[in-house]
């Protein structure tokens, strides 16, 4: 209203006291008009100040639909790895959690706008028995990231204790032992549309009993020996341009390295394994012996890294082997640098007796006597192509 009344007003005076108005760069403005957005401008402020902002509410939830339960579902026993989609066997209520932001120019106080997101706690039961660990995570079909996701897994040992978070909000809570189950905390369900995702999860279950592979095996070595940033633990990315960059050693889903998951997969998969030989390729540069130098290799001789640059002893990139390349790149992995390894000892130094790195030797297929090649005897025709690999213990 007082919008209305002002501008009325500021014309009769801006009429008054400018009747023959105002030029302005050639351009003449009627004192009416000039009054009239005066008045407009000071009953804007008042209006505001009188009615308050107004105010606008994004979508809210009465309730939240979960993953499907049904009661007398036979729970599946794993052997092995396998997808298992899961029961949901507890939930909390949702949280609500408003925000408010005000939208609009400093003439008006704006539009108040109100929003809504929400999270949800809940658990899952997966199968029965013990299991090793859990690989990876679909959320409706695809890959989650669970980054920023506070998950717990439950082995289903025979002793394993309740949730602390079942626990906190029920007060007395089943342990549900022998079962192996996961409790999601918080996760938050924009990125769901407001609602629990269907989940299913990798499972790893070893089959302990009896002369089977995962009993029996004690002690594994790792490779694959070769690349720049494969045993690297923390995602290491290379820049591809301004403000660009691309993961060298995070290839899984899972945003963490991939020496990370693999070491994980190990211990679930093979828990007897006690010990362990990571294996670190260097290069030689000719078949014989007597000839050979060995040295480390990189894949690229020009490459920028974050949060390290590759370096294997005192050699760096600039002054390193390069290693054979085709037209499609790369013929081989560069040597591992050496900020990588030392991580990776740790992770499986945690969970191991014995924990060593052997040296093996990768030797690019080049003949050192072009003119014998008739020669059976001839080390390159004898290798059959590719490279062999002797390791040394370091």
């Amino acid at each position: 209203m007082a919008t209305l009344v002002l501008t009325t007003i500021g014309s009769a005076i801006g009429n008054a006291l400018l009747p023959s108005g105002l030029s302005i760069l050639g351009a003449t403005l009627s004192g009416a008009a000039i009054g009239g957005a005066i008045g407009s401008l000071a009953g804007g402020f008042i209006d505001s100040a009188i009615a308050g902002p107004q105010r606008a509410s994004g979508p809210r939830l009465g309730d939240i639909r979960i993953q499907g339960s049904t009661e007398g579902a036979a729970i599946p026993r794993v052997r092995g790895r396998a997808r298992v989609a899961g029961q949901i066997i507890w939930a909390a209520n949702f949280k609500e959690k408003k925000s408010t932001s005000t939208e609009g120019g400093k003439a008006t106080s704006g539009v108040e706008v109100t929003e809504y997101s929400y999270s949800a706690s809940f658990a899952v039961a997966l199968c029965m028995g013990e299991i090793g660990g859990i690989g990876r995570v679909w959320a409706d079909g695809g890959l989650a990231d669970l980054t920023n996701a506070t998950m717990r897994i439950h082995h289903g040992t025979p002793d394993q204790e309740p949730d602390p978070l079942i626990a906190a909000i029920e007060g007395e809570a089943p342990a549900f032992r022998n079962t192996a189950y996961v409790v999601f905390e918080d996760l938050a369900l924009e990125a769901f549309g407001n609602r629990v995702p269907q989940l299913s999860f990798e499972v790893f279950a070893p089959a302990l009993d009896g002369n089977t592979l995962e009993a029996l095996v004690r002690g594994v070595d790792i490779i694959p020996s070769s690349g720049e940033f494969v045993y690297g633990t923390t995602i290491v990315t290379r820049k591809t341009g301004p403000g660009a960059s691309t993961p060298e050693n995070m290839m899984n889903g899972q945003r963490r390295a991939n020496m990370d998951v693999a070491l994980d997969q190990l211990q679930a998969q093979l828990p007897n394994a006690r010990s362990a030989a990571l294996v670190v390729a260097w290069f030689g540069d000719d078949l014989r012996c007597g000839e050979c130098k060995i040295k480390p290799g990189v894949e690229i001789a020009s490459k920028e890294t974050r949060p390290y640059a590759w370096r294997a002893g005192d050699v760096g990139r600039a002054s390193a082997h390069l290693v054979s390349h085709d037209a499609d790149g790369p013929l081989y992995g560069g040597t591992p640098a050496d900020r990588a390894p030392p991580p990776a000892w740790l992770h499986a130094g945690e969970a191991s007796d014995a924990f060593a790195s052997r040296v093996g030797e990768l030797e690019e297929d080049k003949d050192p006597h072009p003119d014998r090649k008739s020669d059976p005897t001839s080390p390159a025709r004898s290798c059959g192509g590719g490279a062999r690999q002797a390791e040394r213990v370091r």
